[in-house]
């Protein structure tokens, strides 16, 4: 019996991936956004979003421009509970 419990909760946790996997390759879209670089490692925006950066090679570089304006592509994401993370593609300081 506990073996077809554990069977099934795998079961579960496969088949939840499998569907939130692509749920999140679709959602997730190259944009441009221009915003101030904040000590957090965010990019404020204008309108006052906030821009989680990930942490690749460019996303380090950026996160070093401190208090600076800066123009960022990349991949955004927005997450389950609000907010929105972009992995860094490239960026120029304006």
């Amino acid at each position: 019996m506990k073996l077809c419990s554990r069977l099934l909760m795998v079961a579960c946790l496969v088949f939840g991936f499998a569907v939130m996997f692509p749920l999140t390759t679709v959602m997730a879209q190259e944009e441009t956004i221009q915003g101030i670089v904040t000590a957090d490692g965010e990019i404020e925006t204008a309108d006052g979003e906030l821009y989680l950066v990930d942490s690749n090679e460019l996303g380090e570089e950026l996160k070093a421009l401190v208090g600076k304006k800066v123009e960022a592509t990349g991949t955004v994401l927005e997450g389950m509970y609000g907010g929105y993370t972009i992995t860094v593609t490239s960026y120029k300081q304006l």
